[in-house]
């Protein structure tokens, strides 16, 4: 949705569907597993996104932050 309404461009939301297939395909195949200190499935996503992707999965987050913040004004 971000890249339909140009807040983010196709390179940037290429990177995020790229690093979240990935991420979804090790969780799957036992590479990667939810363990540690996490709040909750989204707390783990998102670092591994951003430790993969660097600043634009954390722009990432941060706008979607932002527009839920948004909607329940």
């Amino acid at each position: 949705m971000l890249g339909r309404v140009n807040i983010l461009n196709k390179e940037e939301v290429d990177k995020i569907l790229e690093g979240l297939q990935e991420i979804l395909k090790e969780i799957e195949e036992g590479i990667l597993e939810l363990e540690g200190d996490w709040e909750d499935i989204h707390s783990f996503v998102e670092t591994k996104l951003i430790d993969r992707i660097g600043d634009v999965g954390k722009s990432f987050i941060h706008q979607e932050v932002e527009m839920i913040k948004l909607l329940l004004i």
